[in-house]
């Protein structure tokens, strides 16, 4: 066998084994795990807010 069929067949190899693993490679989370974080950043967010607003309230009051 020629060099080149030997290096063809290698790289058909490779590409056939290769198909499975980059296929499971990309993982997508699960939508209930977005959801969970998303709402626990809204929470952090409103919470810090309304934090403020209760600070410069009792700053007016105070003044």
């Amino acid at each position: 066998m020629s060099f080149a069929r030997v290096f063809a067949a290698f790289l058909a190899a490779i590409a056939i084994g290769a198909t499975p693993a980059i296929a499971s490679a990309v993982s997508v989370d699960a939508p209930g795990d977005i959801m969970l974080f998303a709402l626990g950043l809204t929470g952090l967010l409103v919470g810090r807010q309304i934090s403020k607003r209760r600070k410069q309230k009792d700053s007016e009051d105070a003044g």
